[in-house]
C-alpha cells in the first residue's frame, strides 16, 4: 500500500468518524433522536445508547412529569402503562454512574416531579463488568462534583454538539445519497426494534415472540448476568446513597425492582440466594432514606406470569404496568 493510499484511508476514516460518529449531530444516535421529536416512534439501530440519550435530551421538546432511569429491565415503563407524561431514559446494562450522569443531563433541561430509578442486583457489584457508562465519563464527573457538595447542578442545559461547516455539508450530502427510513408506519413489532416517543421499546417480532423453550435455554447466562462474581462495593452504595439524598430533596424518587421470569426466579432462590438478600437490602435502604420502593425481583409478588416476559430478565409492558400499580401502596 502506497503512502498516499495510507494517508487517504486515514484521512477518510477520521472525517467519517467526525461526521457520523456517535457524538456527531449526523450519526445514528442523533438522527434517531431527531426523528422522535415529531414521530410516535423510530426504528432503533446498533448505536451508543448513552450518546443517544444525550441527543434525546437536547432535541426533545416534551415536558415530562416523570423521568425513568435504569437498565433495559425498566424500558417498558411508558405512557401506555403510566397515566402521565413519561420520558424513559433507560440504557442497557445501566450502572450507578449511568444513572447519576443521565439524571444530571436530563434535569438540567426538564423539570419533572418524579424520578423512577431501577435498582438492579448488580448496582453495588464491583465485579459486574459494566463499563459502558464511560461514554458519559465527563458528564458523570460533572454530576458527581455537585453531589459531593450536596447539591443538584445549578446550571442550565447547554448544547455541546457543535459541528463545522464542512462536517455539516458532508453529512447533508451523505444523507441525501444514503437516505434511510427512520420512522415506521405504526408501533407493531417488525424485523427491527423501535423506540417510542416516550422512550419505551417495541422489540422486534422474533424477540417479542420467543417461545418458552428458547426462553428457558437462556437462563444459565442470565442467572449470572453481571453477577457471576459478586463483590459488594461499599463505595458504590455510598455514592448511590449520596445521589439519592441530594435528588430526593428536589424530586419524588421512586426505586423500582423489576421482576425476573418465574422459573428463573426459582433458580435464584435455590442456586443464588444473594438475589433475595439484595432485594431485602434495597428495601431496608429505601426505608432508611424515606423513599418509596415498588416492584420485586419475585414476579409472584407483582402478579406476573411466565407469558409476561420477553426472556428471563426482561418483563413485558403488562408486567411493568403491574409494578406501577403499586405506587403509593407500599414503602
Amino acid at each position: 500500500m502506497s503512502a498516499f493510499t495510507t494517508i487517504f484511508f486515514i484521512t477518510f476514516g477520521y472525517f467519517s468518524y467526525k461526521i457520523f460518529g456517535s457524538s456527531s449531530n449526523f450519526g445514528a444516535e442523533s438522527q434517531i433522536a431527531k426523528a422522535l421529536v415529531n414521530a410516535n416512534s423510530a426504528y432503533s439501530s446498533n448505536m451508543d445508547e448513552r450518546k443517544f440519550i444525550k441527543f434525546r435530551v437536547e432535541y426533545e421538546s416534551l415536558n415530562p412529569n416523570v423521568l425513568v432511569l435504569g437498565s433495559s429491565r425498566i424500558m417498558q415503563i411508558g405512557e401506555h402503562n403510566y397515566a402521565g407524561k413519561v420520558l424513559n431514559l433507560g440504557v442497557s446494562g445501566s450502572s450507578i454512574e449511568d444513572i447519576i450522569a443521565i439524571a444530571d443531563i436530563a434535569t438540567k433541561k426538564f423539570k419533572p416531579s418524579t424520578l423512577f430509578i431501577g435498582v438492579d442486583p448488580w448496582l453495588y457489584n464491583s465485579k459486574s463488568g459494566h463499563k459502558r457508562w464511560k461514554s458519559l465519563n465527563d458528564e458523570y464527573i460533572t454530576a458527581i462534583s455537585f453531589i459531593d457538595n450536596g447539591n443538584v447542578h445549578n446550571s442550565n442545559y447547554e448544547d455541546t454538539n457543535k459541528n463545522s461547516f464542512l462536517v455539516t455539508l458532508g453529512a447533508k450530502i451523505y444523507s441525501i445519497v444514503n437516505h434511510q427510513q427512520l420512522v415506521p408506519l405504526d408501533e407493531l413489532p417488525e424485523s427491527r426494534d423501535k423506540i417510542r416517543k416516550d422512550g419505551s421499546r417495541v422489540y422486534n417480532a422474533t424477540y417479542a415472540n420467543t417461545n418458552a423453550k428458547d426462553i428457558t435455554s437462556g437462563f444459565d447466562s442470565l442467572l449470572n448476568y453481571a453477577m457471576k462474581n459478586y463483590v459488594y462495593s461499599k463505595e458504590s452504595e455510598e455514592i448511590f446513597s449520596k445521589f439519592l439524598d441530594v435528588y430526593s430533596k428536589k424530586y419524588k424518587v421512586v426505586l423500582v425492582l423489576s421482576p425476573y421470569h418465574p422459573d428463573l426466579y426459582l433458580r435464584m432462590v435455590n442456586e443464588r440466594p444473594i438475589y433475595l438478600q439484595i432485594e431485602n437490602d434495597f428495601r431496608e435502604f429505601a426505608k432508611s432514606h424515606n423513599l418509596e420502593i415498588i416492584g420485586s425481583y419475585n414476579p409472584t409478588n407483582i402478579g406476573c406470569s411466565s407469558t409476561d416476559f420477553f426472556d428471563g430478565m426482561h418483563p413485558k409492558d403488562v408486567c411493568m404496568g403491574n409494578v406501577i400499580k403499586q405506587l403509593g401502596s407500599a414503602r
